[in-house]
């Protein structure tokens, strides 16, 4: 995958730059590719593949889920209750009897014994790709992927405006001096609309 190839490249040219975060879309979005970030201690913010649907088995309870993850609880998607950072775990919970209106709106609604309602755990290391330490839920993924459309722009002046995709160069150190003079060239750009406010 041409992401492992370039984060490990960044990582040998850039040695003491720590990642925390890596922004990608849904075709970064496999088990791999989780794993390996978890071994590098960089948070997943992914967007889910939206072709992978079904059940899933974590450990003895087998459950099914949305296909962005979230739990079902007698076919409503549970409301996320939280991170757990002692437990290393999310808690879920069901969206009815979380809520007092709908819980009055539904008497009859009986997913457990306790009022409270039925209660799912998830742990991060069942299952990596659908519930990542931060969840696709919370406000704090939604806040980091809104940055997702930036890459893309840079992405597109890279490629397309600064022809990068259409180089006719060969040698690494080129394509390499190439692409620093683009982000020189971006930043230029970046400092000219700043000031012209």
């Amino acid at each position: 995958m041409s992401a492992v190839i370039a984060l490990h490249e960044f990582n040998y040219l850039s040695p003491h730059t720590s990642l925390t975060h890596f922004l990608g879309d849904s075709a970064h979005d496999n088990y791999a590719f989780y794993q390996w970030l978890d071994t590098k201690d960089i948070l997943p913010i992914i967007k889910l593949n939206q072709k992978k649907k079904g059940r899933r088995e974590l450990g003895k309870v087998e459950i099914t889920y949305a296909p962005d993850g979230t739990p079902i609880c007698l076919g409503e998607p549970m409301v996320y209750n939280g991170y757990s950072n002692n437990r290393c775990r999310h808690k879920w919970r069901c969206a009815i009897c979380y809520s007092k209106k709908r819980r009055l709106e539904n008497p009859n609604h009986y997913c457990s014994d306790s009022p409270y309602g039925r209660v799912v755990y998830t742990k991060c290391h069942d299952d990596l790709r659908l519930y990542p330490k931060v969840a696709r839920q919370s406000n704090s993924w939604t806040r980091l992927y809104s940055q997702r459309p930036a890459v893309e722009r840079i992405n597109k002046t890279l490629m397309i405006d600064d022809a990068l995709e259409t180089t006719r160069l060969r040698s690494q150190s080129r394509i390499y001096w190439h692409i620093f003079a683009s982000f020189v060239l971006i930043h230029l750009k970046a400092q000219v609309a700043f000031t012209a406010r």
